[in-house]
């Protein structure tokens, strides 16, 4: 987008300024106060009690958006059901009640 002189000047004058100065401490303390929570929540389950988030993504399966948005009632999907969504025997079609409709028939 910015191609002039004084673009190029102004990115390379907000590097420096992002290697060393205010930017580049508050950068460093927000890297120390990530690190510190990191460390005391990995210390905290150390006896496994607590599920943490990547044990919870993988329960999820994918389906879990159809329930998520209130489509299907989560207890009755099973592989048969879903064979119909995925392009099995029976499509789901949203217009299907207006495909005897023809708008050629209009055009008189």
């Amino acid at each position: 987008m910015a191609k002039s002189l004084r673009s190029k000047t102004k990115r390379a004058f907000r590097s420096k300024k992002r290697e060393s100065g205010a930017y580049a401490a508050a950068a460093a303390a927000r890297l120390n106060r990530l690190n510190a929570k990191l460390i005391q929540t990995t210390k905290k389950d150390l006896d496994g009690d607590v599920i943490v988030g990547d044990a919870q993504e993988e329960d999820a399966s994918g389906w879990c958006w159809f329930a998520t948005f209130g489509l299907m009632d989560p207890n009755d999907i099973t592989l048969d059901g879903l064979e119909g969504l995925a392009g099995g025997p029976a499509p789901w079609r949203p217009y299907a009640a207006w495909s005897h409709y023809d708008s050629s028939e209009d055009s008189s």
